[in-house]
């Protein structure tokens, strides 16, 4: 069977305008409308597949895979065990749990649609692409 990919240059080492000459753009005005779309159809996907829904309980009891809760959770059975202090493991206990929440509700917060640029973006990704040269 023949090899029909084509090998792809290596991007990473040209300079900007060998990109640019190599890609046939001007870099001041960008990818027209069809130039893009068939660039996007010819290159690498530049979006991950759509992840399965994850419920409530699973992303809350995910969180406790992370060292700082399983950590907790351990003190908090060695406290019940050594000193049989109940008290002392329901905070430890309650801890966990507003843990998990604070990282929900950060990871809720940091997720958007996949592609879409927020406002603030420019400033953390200088390097936005030029479309029909705007």
């Amino acid at each position: 069977m023949a090899d029909t990919v084509q090998e792809q240059p290596k991007w990473y080492s040209m300079t900007p305008e060998a990109v640019a000459q190599q890609l046939k753009v001007d870099p001041a005005k960008g990818l027209s409308g069809p130039k893009r779309s068939s660039a996007c159809s010819s290159t690498v996907p530049t979006f991950w597949p759509p992840r399965k829904k994850e419920s409530g309980w699973q992303a809350f009891l995910r969180q406790y895979k992370d060292f700082m809760q399983i950590l907790l959770v351990g003190v908090a059975v060695i406290s019940l065990v050594v000193t049989r202090d109940a008290g002392t493991t329901l905070v430890l206990l309650g801890l966990t749990v507003f843990n998990a929440i604070l990282g929900l509700r950060g990871e809720s917060q940091g997720r958007g649609q996949p592609g879409c640029a927020r406002e603030d973006d420019e400033e953390h990704h200088p390097g936005t692409p030029r479309r029909h040269g705007d």
